[in-house]
């Protein structure tokens, strides 16, 4: 009976880690090499940030509409107790259309207009 158990729990783990690791390779985006997507798709860009400063992530470039489409934004902040603690912006995108594009972000406080962002990130994303 125990050895069963032993190998539940090991399929379970070889699943999860499998699934992990195919769902980080959709989802979990970089700002070096090329996302590559299947029409369809959906992806997720997280970026480190900390509203608690004012910060916020924007796309600095519209984005080709017959390529990619946003699909939605959530703010996760870090589960602490500690005050001004930062978190991860979690941008949501769909697949539209074959061929090249690239997703540009600029982290900014939206009230400081002729302030340079604090920081700019670009994702090159090839959809086949």
């Amino acid at each position: 009976m125990k050895i069963l158990k032993l190998i539940a729990i090991l399929c379970i783990v070889l699943v999860v880690i499998g699934a992990g690791a195919y769902l980080y390779s959709k989802l979990a985006a970089r700002s070096t090499g090329v996302l590559k997507l299947n029409v369809g798709d959906e992806f997720i860009i997280l970026l480190s940030s900390n509203r608690t400063t004012g910060y916020q992530w924007q796309i600095d470039r519209p984005l080709d509409g017959n390529k990619i489409k946003q699909a939605g934004l959530v703010y996760v902040p870090q589960k602490t107790d500690l005050v001004g603690s930062g978190g991860k912006e979690e941008w949501k995108f769909k697949a539209r259309g074959t061929g090249k594009s690239k997703i540009s972000f600029k982290y900014v406080r939206p009230w400081e207009k002729s302030v340079p962002p604090a920081d700019k990130k670009v994702f090159d994303v090839e959809i086949l």
